[in-house]
């Protein structure tokens, strides 16, 4: 018998258990901005469209130069690559914001209870529905090549993740990998279906996880 966790701190997505220490750790290591074993994981109220939330201390010495797009689109990508896992709120806080044990344990319900209340005092919060770690300085003219459809299947792809990923399609980049914008395996399985169904080509699994991008699917199915 192994001790995993207490069972009151499981996340459960979909019908899929993830222990919390394994999403905090993977998103601590996204960014050396982040305090080393200094962030703390907890499920969304069930009114809450998102599934996670995460809750990050900032290393002292960061405190003055943080980039907080970048960090938020690191711990998103970090579970989305790992765990196929979407629908993430990022909070990043000071250092020793996060409640402890008198031992240094995160204390996860407490934690919880904190973020229903409004008592973290965030640096910043993200809780958007849209693609992490986009912003309208991404929207500029010489990123206009990157971001718009050069095709009508591009155009049309486009419409599909944005629907299917819940992401405004406004802010979808036709050059970032799909596994960024945070899918996950059943979005991957509605993607795959439409885009069959429309084009007769199937796209594997695996070029999610290659970082395949809209711009590449849209070669993938003028090549097929």
């Amino acid at each position: 018998m192994f001790v995993t966790g207490r069972i009151k701190d499981l996340i459960i997505v979909r019908g899929l258990n993830y222990h919390p220490q394994d999403l905090e750790e993977a998103a601590w290591r996204s960014h050396p901005a982040i305090e080393p074993s200094g962030v703390i994981a907890f499920q969304a109220e069930p009114s809450n469209p998102l599934d996670i939330i995460l809750i990050a201390e900032i290393r002292r010495e960061m405190l003055s130069k943080i980039d907080s797009a970048d960090i938020v689109a690191a711990m998103r990508s970090a579970l989305s690559s790992e765990f196929q896992l979407a629908g993430i709120a990022v909070g990043l806080v000071r250092p020793r914001a996060l409640p402890r044990t008198s031992s240094g344990k995160v204390q996860r319900s407490r934690a919880r209870d904190m973020h229903a209340d409004g008592e973290f005092d965030c640096l910043t919060f993200d809780d958007r529905l849209a693609l992490p770690g986009t912003t309208t300085e991404l929207l500029s003219a010489d990123a206009d090549a990157a971001i718009h459809p050069r095709s009508e299947t591009e155009a049309w792809l486009l419409e599909l993740v944005a629907r299917n990923l819940k992401i405004d399609r406004d802010l979808v980049r036709c050059d970032t990998p799909i596994i960024d914008m945070g899918i996950d395996s059943l979005s991957q399985l509605q993607l795959t279906h439409e885009i069959s169904a429309k084009f007769g080509v199937e796209i594997e699994v695996e070029h999610y996880f290659d970082g395949v991008s809209i711009r590449g699917v849209g070669q993938l199915i003028e090549n097929a």
